[in-house]
């Protein structure tokens, strides 16, 4: 049940960045544009290794999730 929770506020947390980085769009050659790609890129790659080694701490190491 709590990985499902997990997976479900992970994709409503990608589906939202990637909803507010149409700003990109707006301004795509612009420092702006580029600031933002990279900062969204950069959170969401921090927020799939935190997932990944907090399933991993919990899996295979046996610590509990709270």
């Amino acid at each position: 049940m709590a990985l499902t929770i997990l997976v479900f506020l992970m994709a409503l947390t990608f589906i939202g960045v990637d909803y507010v980085g149409k700003i990109k769009a707006l301004y795509p050659t612009t420092s702006l544009g580029l600031m933002w790609s990279f900062s969204g890129t950069w959170f969401k790659t921090m927020l799939g290794l935190s997932i990944l080694t907090t399933l991993y701490g919990h899996y295979v190491e046996k610590r509990p999730l709270v």
